[in-house]
């Protein structure tokens, strides 16, 4: 069963700019637990509202353990492809009005007692940066199109 919950909303807008395949560390989703049991896992659920800020860019997301990343909480390797959590997009046909929904669900098995902090590192297809909670225009007005929305990360430890 579930032992115990951390949950981070991140209500605020943020944007980071980075081309690297690491990714950059958004520090606004960092998310602390102290697992009871060595022999605990723990789930990582994230939703968040994204998008990149040129049509067509993509972007990828990765949970990281601290600043480690962890093979299981990412895609296989595969030549020189990059890796990680998700991925996600702008719209093809470029248009700036829209912030799109992603989630990821993923299972880590730390193997600790101690203080374990889960990060999300955000990668940027070119020199182009991400949005979170807002679209890529950022118009003021009240119609829904220009809407803020909130993302989270929600860390549980469960029973192993």
């Amino acid at each position: 069963g579930i032992i115990q919950m951390k949950y981070t909303p991140v209500r605020n807008v943020i944007s980071a700019s980075t081309n690297s395949g690491d990714g950059l560390h958004v520090s606004a989703f960092d998310t602390a637990i102290t697992p009871v049991s060595t022999s605990s896992k723990i789930i990582i659920q994230g939703f968040f509202g994204a998008v990149s800020s040129s049509g067509g860019n993509s972007f990828a997301l990765t949970v990281r353990r601290g600043s480690s990343t962890i093979n299981n909480l990412r895609g296989d390797a595969d030549g020189s492809r990059s890796r990680h959590t998700i991925r996600g997009a702008t719209t093809w046909n470029a248009d700036q009005n829209h912030c799109h929904s992603y989630s990821l669900n993923v299972i880590d098995s730390p193997n600790t007692t101690s203080s374990t902090t889960y990060r999300i590192y955000a990668a940027v297809e070119g020199s182009s940066s991400i949005y979170f909670n807002r679209n890529r225009y950022n118009g003021n007005s009240s119609s829904p199109i220009y809407s803020r929305a909130m993302s989270s990360l929600l860390v549980m430890e469960v029973s192993g």
